[in-house]
């Protein structure tokens, strides 16, 4: 599968990490298997080795739809999307507009370093 997840319990993250171009079913299957297995507080989506270039404007907004009903099960955490290239940089900030008003946090950023400063808010946990 295009996308595979690694959990750490001890410091609440589960990171997503995407390879190849990612379809829109594979996109779904993903985020509802993350979010069946008692999900943790927070996610980063890692798109370094992957791509959503091929999803369409509605696939993003189906998508964001899909997880803002999940969003509850890890309320006042945080998701990251890591973006380095500029298509996937640009959809994911088209799904953190879309997701306004979910209980978590959504950003896009374009390094791994980044994401987790911003998610371990500075301290010593990640």
């Amino acid at each position: 599968m295009p996308i595979r997840s690694v959990r750490n319990d001890s410091v609440e993250i589960t990171l997503n990490i995407l390879e190849g171009e990612v379809t829109f079913k594979e996109l779904v299957e993903a985020i509802t298997t993350v979010y069946a297995n008692s999900p943790t507080k927070n996610s980063i989506w890692d798109l370094t080795n992957g791509t959503v270039e091929k999803l369409t404007g509605d696939d993003i907004r189906s998508v964001t739809e899909l997880a803002k009903n999940y969003n509850h099960l890890s309320e006042g955490g945080k998701t990251a999307w890591l973006a380095p290239k500029d298509i996937d940089f640009a959809y994911c900030r088209m799904s953190e507009g879309l997701g306004y008003g979910a209980p978590i946090e959504k950003h896009v950023f374009r390094s791994m370093d980044e994401a987790l400063e911003w998610i371990s808010d500075g301290s010593d946990g990640l």
